[in-house]
């Protein structure tokens, strides 16, 4: 059986690729990802253990963590 869902809610970044200038209010400068309520129930009943000092060791990458979780 195949379970399929959706991860995000939303996505909304800040930037674009047409280089304009960036916006002038701080609200819309930040980034959004609402995640849905099924990836965090998910995530919620299906727990990932992880090593404290793998991550310590990882803290200056945030993309070698995340892939390492």
């Amino acid at each position: 059986m195949e379970l399929r869902f959706r991860v995000t809610d939303s996505v909304r970044p800040w930037f674009n690729r047409a280089q304009e200038p960036e916006p002038c209010c701080a609200e819309t400068t930040h980034n959004r990802i609402t995640q849905s309520k099924v990836f965090c129930q998910e995530i919620a009943a299906h727990p990932t253990l992880v090593e404290r000092k793998v991550i310590a060791a990882l803290a200056h990458a945030p993309g070698l963590s995340g892939f390492y979780v």
